[in-house]
């Protein structure tokens, strides 16, 4: 979806927040499947600030890091406009959908939509 919707100019960025147990299967995970996105490094405490702000970790971490409600498990995706704001705290289905061909024009016009004139 990311290559496709930001094939002519970049309409919107993904950042990747890792639940991985280790730097080297972040990286390992990045390079194999989302070479293309920006991540928050596996050690940045941003990393688990922002678990906390949205709720989203793996079951296994979310003590730990104080996910307290746990809203969501992995894979969790939340998107945010140009704003900073939540637009739609869990649009994984919605990936995985125009990932199957069923809602790619629907979902490119929802990231223009997010997207809010740039990003």
């Amino acid at each position: 979806m990311y290559e496709e919707v930001n094939e002519d100019e970049k309409k919107f960025e993904v950042v990747f927040v890792s639940s991985d147990r280790s730097s080297d299967s972040m990286s390992s995970y990045m390079s194999s499947k989302h070479p293309s996105w920006l991540a928050v490094s596996y050690d940045d405490p941003k990393r688990d600030g922002f678990k906390r702000m949205f709720g989203c970790a793996a079951g296994s971490e979310a003590s730990k890091v104080g996910v307290n409600p746990r809203k969501y498990g992995i894979p969790a995706l939340v998107i945010l406009g140009a704003d900073g704001e939540v637009v739609k705290e869990s649009g994984v289905k919605e990936v995985e959908e125009f990932q199957g061909g069923g809602v790619k024009e629907s979902g490119v016009k929802e990231v223009e939509e997010f997207q809010g004139g740039g990003c």
